[in-house]
């Protein structure tokens, strides 16, 4: 056999193997899409006083569609907010909006210890400032620079994050909504706006206390292909006030479409 068709031998079953393997991690990655793609909302509201507030009650938005929430009560968790806090879905001229209520949020931090049944984290529990032991690892002690309540909800369809202003759910009212330029571009299809929202404060304080207060819907599809990918569209709204309140304020409004990475859902999700 002569060299220039061993050469040649040599070469075609290099290709054979090359487009084997290639074609086997195309298959591999198909599947890897498939099976980890996911689609989810998620909602995030934070109090965040400069010092403690009494008689408090806050109403913001919950993302809404066509007059309905894809949220309720039953999908809200608040794990280290302080003791005495009540939530509920109350309906208002701008639609759904979670309230939240307390006789006091403090300042100061608050401690908790874990309860574990069956190797699974069951609740944290309020422990008093001498019980806590920060050598214990099932103890935790939290700040209150703010106070979270949130959720996450899974959807069963892709979510349409390039114009979800017609099909997704936001935080409505979205009055005087503008294009502007995006701060932060993470996506070839990423299109800005602002708008006015509401949102209803009501609190005690000192003068000169300030309370700031925000809400965050998130509206994301992701998968994992040898790393994570994501697109996502982002709803936010936000105030700050100072002293004591009590009514309906304007929010500033941020609205952020079409973030991140873009290909066509798999099969199973259509």
């Amino acid at each position: 056999m002569n060299v220039r068709r061993l050469l040649f031998i040599v070469l075609v079953a290099f290709l054979v193997v090359v487009a084997a393997v290639v074609g086997g991690l195309f298959l591999y990655s198909q599947s890897l899409y498939r099976d980890s793609y996911g689609s989810e909302y998620t909602y995030e509201v934070r109090i965040s006083p400069s010092a403690t507030i009494t008689n408090v009650t806050v109403l913001v938005p919950l993302p809404d569609q066509g007059g309905n929430s894809v949220l309720d009560t039953g999908n809200v968790r608040h794990p280290f907010t302080p003791d005495g806090w009540t939530y509920d879905v109350v309906a208002t001229d701008f639609g759904p909006m979670l309230r939240v209520q307390a006789n006091e949020i403090p300042t100061e931090p608050t401690y908790h210890h874990s309860v574990v049944r069956d190797d699974r984290l069951v609740r944290w529990e309020t422990v008093s400032p001498d019980e806590y032991d920060p050598t214990n690892e099932s103890h935790l002690r939290v700040e209150h620079d703010d106070v979270e309540v949130d959720a996450r909800v899974e959807s069963e369809v892709t979510i349409e994050t390039r114009s979800p202003a017609t099909s997704e759910p936001l935080l409505r009212p979205h009055e005087n909504r503008t294009e502007t330029a995006c701060f932060r571009a993470r996506g070839e299809e990423e299109t800005c706006y602002v708008y006015d929202g509401r949102a209803f404060v009501s609190y005690d304080s000192d003068p000169n206390t300030a309370v700031y207060v925000s809400v965050e819907l998130r509206g994301t599809n992701s998968w994992w292909v040898f790393g994570w990918n994501f697109n996502e569209y982002t709803d936010r709204q936000s105030v700050e006030v100072v002293g004591s309140h009590d009514g309906w304020v304007v929010t500033e409004g941020e609205f952020e479409t079409g973030q991140g990475n873009y290909r066509e859902p798999p099969d199973r999700r259509e």
